[in-house]
């Protein structure tokens, strides 16, 4: 518990690969705490890891008790998402010419 705590630390100070380091370790060390899946989760979206985001909180969901059927709901919802987010590559495309020109007349001096 003490080093998913770390972990979770490192995650709110944007220190995000160190935190999933952290959490892969509490998991190794306890396996069947539903939490861990939960915070992983978490990051791993953060780093853009969508098909690492989706497994753990898939996860999540085999181990965590069942008495939250709104939470579970809305988690089924975002993993779909997380797994068409990772099978889509890159999100932004930069491209297109270095330099553009518009123009615009000003009224009243204002931008």
């Amino acid at each position: 518990m003490a080093i998913a705590g770390l972990a979770m630390i490192d995650y709110y100070e944007n220190r995000t690969s160190a935190c999933i380091a952290g959490l892969g370790r509490a998991i190794s060390i306890d396996p069947d705490e539903p939490d861990y899946y939960f915070d992983l989760g978490q990051a791993a979206a953060r780093l853009k890891r969508y098909k690492q985001a989706a497994d753990a909180y898939e996860r999540f969901l085999q181990i965590a008790p069942r008495t939250d059927e709104n939470r579970r709901a809305r988690l089924l919802g975002w993993i779909d998402f997380l797994r068409y987010l990772g099978q889509q590559g890159e999100l932004y495309s930069l491209g297109g010419a270095d330099r553009s020109v518009l123009s615009f007349d000003a009224v009243d001096y204002r931008p």
